[in-house]
């Protein structure tokens, strides 16, 4: 069980990296109900374009 919590500390880490270093998810940020997780996830699944 201790490696599964480490596996996912590492993972959880990594998610946060990304999202501090993305414009794309500190802008989903500002929305009210969305956090770091959900903005990090949402542009992995869309992806983010510049009109």
């Amino acid at each position: 069980m201790a490696k599964l919590d480490d596996g996912i500390a590492i993972h959880d880490r990594r998610i946060l990296e990304i999202f501090c270093t993305s414009e794309q998810c500190q802008r989903l940020r500002k929305i009210e109900s969305v956090r770091s997780v959900t903005a990090t996830a949402l542009i992995a699944a869309v992806g983010y374009r510049t009109c």
